[in-house]
């Protein structure tokens, strides 16, 4: 059995609220590993949670595509889904940098992500509330998410949205 940086575990070796204790090894992808004592709650809560992918905010430099990191790349190149602001992968600067750094990225899912340049508060918020339901859906899935923006993701990008 081979466990990969996906996998999330849980372990439970005390009383917490309701659960009486016992103790539990879960994974998602292999189920439980280990069980012992009176887990059978907190096995019954595990089942019945969601599976959820992690979104990552990618930065891509305006420049150079070759300035792009080692981490970004796997990290894109390990996501199925791809989140780009646009509606076109032609016109999405962040796209045409990563395209031509990272493998296989025609075979990838694409999001477009409307972020629409206005000062009026209701269509921003209608749009970003688009934007975070398409994201959710493929996150609930259980699908990683990766959210290329120009330049660092955490300073006025579209990712902060």
């Amino acid at each position: 059995m081979e466990i990969c940086r996906q996998d999330r575990f849980y372990l439970n070796n005390r009383s917490y609220g309701r659960f009486k204790s016992g103790a539990i090894v879960f994974s998602n992808r292999y189920g439980i590993l280990c069980k012992c004592g009176a887990a059978d709650e907190l096995i019954k809560k595990i089942r019945e949670e969601k599976m959820t992918g992690k979104l990552y905010g990618i930065g891509v430099p305006p420049g150079d595509p070759e300035s792009l990191t080692f981490k970004a790349a796997r990290i894109i190149g390990e996501c199925k889904v791809i989140a780009i602001p646009g509606d076109d992968k032609k016109s999405c600067l962040a796209w045409k940098s990563v395209e031509k750094m990272v493998r296989g990225m025609q075979d990838k899912q694409i999001l477009y992500i409307d972020m629409p340049m206005t000062k009026d508060r209701e269509v921003l918020s209608q749009a970003h509330k688009k934007a975070a339901e398409l994201i959710e859906r493929e996150l609930s899935k259980g699908e990683d998410v990766a959210f290329l923006t120009i330049g660092d993701p955490g300073v006025y990008s579209t990712y902060m949205y």
